[in-house]
């Protein structure tokens, strides 16, 4: 069953698709990152390991990390 939209919910809609479309980009963008940083050795200044880089700068760990950078390679795929 197909349901009309109000105009208001249309609105909504495309707000809430745009904002979708735009975290999808930052994601992968994010994902990305986080890959180089962790393959770089990039936080070795400041940073013992990469899990206290993620825990102390970004207030996740290693496995939200993780996570981010198999999304986004996934994601890439997807193109």
């Amino acid at each position: 069953m197909v349901t009309e939209l109000t105009t208001q919910e249309c609105e909504r809609l495309h707000v809430c698709e745009t904002t979708i479309k735009n975290g999808l980009s930052t994601f992968r963008e994010v994902g990305e990152a986080l890959l180089e940083i962790r393959e770089g050795r990039l936080y070795k200044q400041d940073f013992r390991t990469f899990e206290a880089y993620c825990q102390e700068r970004w207030e996740f760990g290693r496995v939200q990390a993780h996570r981010l950078i198999v999304a986004s390679r996934t994601a890439k795929g997807m193109d």
